[in-house]
Order: C-alpha cells, then sequence, then structure tokens
C-alpha cells in the first residue's frame, strides 16, 4: 500500500476521491484466504525453528565452561535451605552437615540427616562441601547440627491484620522462651504451614475476629 500523506487530511476533497467496486467470486476469496493461512504457518514454523536452534546455542553456551559437582558418596555437606522472612525475598541459609548417601544424576545428590537420617534431594547447585568421608561425626557435632536446624516455637497468636505494604495476611506472634520485645508480625501463609494448631487456637479464642473468614481459609 501506498504510504499515507499527513496533508490529505488537512486538504481533503471528497470530489477527488473515485470509488469503484468489482464482483470477487466466494472461491477466489476461499483460496485468497487458504493460501494466506499456509503462508502465516510456514512463516511461523520458520520462527520456531530459528528460536528452537537459538535457545539450544544458549544453552550449550552456559553449559560449557561449567564443572560437574565434585561430591562423593559419603562426603558431608552443607544445604542451601531457602527461608523467607516477613514479606522480603526469598534467601538461603546454609544448614548442615548432611551425608552424601546416593546419585540420583550428574546434578542431583540424595542427602542424609545425620540426626533423623531422614533423606532429601538436593541439586548440586544448593550443597557445599563441608568435609569428605573421613569426619568423625561426634555428639558435638550432632548437638551443634540440631541447634542451627532447630526452628523457633510459637507460643501464642496475639493478633492478626493485613500488612499495608503487601496487602498479605499477618499474625503478630509471641515466641516461646523469648520477651515481648521481641515479638514479630509474620505472614500467616508461612504460620500455616509451620504451625496450624496456633491458628486454630487463634479463632477459638477469637472466632468473631474480623478476618475470621480469611484466617479460615488458611486450614
Amino acid at each position: 500500500m501506498e504510504p499515507d500523506i499527513p496533508l490529505d487530511v488537512v486538504f481533503y476533497d471528497p470530489k477527488s476521491i473515485a470509488i469503484s467496486s468489482m464482483d470477487v467470486l466466494t472461491e477466489v476469496v476461499d483460496k485468497s484466504v487458504s493460501d494466506l493461512q499456509t503462508s502465516m504457518v510456514s512463516m511461523h514454523k520458520a520462527v520456531n525453528a530459528t528460536s528452537q536452534i537459538q535457545r539450544s546455542r544458549h544453552r550449550k553456551a552456559r553449559s560449557k565452561n561449567r564443572r560437574k559437582p565434585n561430591f562423593g558418596l559419603g562426603d558431608y555437606v552443607f544445604v542451601a535451605v531457602a527461608q523467607k522472612k516477613s514479606s522480603q525475598k526469598l534467601f538461603a541459609i546454609l544448614r548442615g552437615p548432611f551425608r552424601i548417601v546416593d546419585l540420583m544424576n550428574g546434578y542431583v545428590f540424595k542427602v542424609e540427616n545425620i540426626i533423623t537420617n531422614k533423606t532429601l534431594d538436593v541439586h548440586a547447585d544448593r550443597l557445599q562441601l563441608y568435609c569428605d568421608n573421613k569426619l568423625n561425626v561426634n555428639e558435638e557435632i550432632k548437638t551443634q547440627f540440631a541447634f542451627d536446624n532447630a526452628k523457633f516455637e510459637i507460643e501464642k497468636l496475639h493478633e492478626a491484620g493485613i500488612n499495608e505494604h503487601t496487602a498479605e495476611l499477618q499474625f503478630f506472634v509471641k515466641w516461646k522462651g523469648f520477651s515481648n520485645m521481641e515479638n514479630s508480625w509474620e505472614p500467616a501463609s508461612v504460620i500455616a504451614q509451620d504451625a496450624p494448631a496456633a491458628i486454630r487456637n487463634f479463632l477459638q479464642r477469637f472466632p468473631d475476629h474480623r478476618l475470621a473468614s480469611a484466617i479460615r481459609s488458611l486450614l
């Protein structure tokens, strides 16, 4: 199509426009539409194939200099555990040591809790070498492991509210073993996962709370 001329809007003369018409057979329209659809499909296939090739090249380029994890069976490692504090982003805390008991594939390992013997699968990017398999796991190490992995225990949920910045439901928590000065607001979604009994206790104490329906939806 010819490009538009902006001045045509200013110097518009209806008499200068010639309108004509012509008959177009239905078969011609159908063929034109079919040809257009075929052309579009071919174009998208070509674009998709090119995109797949580029993505493959990028993956290979990223993995070119990547070294395989140098962990062996029996080695002791730290595990980066994802944590979420209040409304902040996720961050990782190293916990351990755990013992590697199996190799799932080139980058995933099965690690064992040295106290409970429970296992979990962890990607190598979340592991950090603590010691080789010659480590002497004594009671002191187990005590330290238990202390590092201990969770704070909720004594009572004092209040519920809405975070004015994130619009998230939250609870004002009294922590067992800590003073009232250290009470804190925590996301309700986290409390629901870690201590649903505390939420049920809160509802028993405040059945007519203004946020009762939202709180019940967590259970």
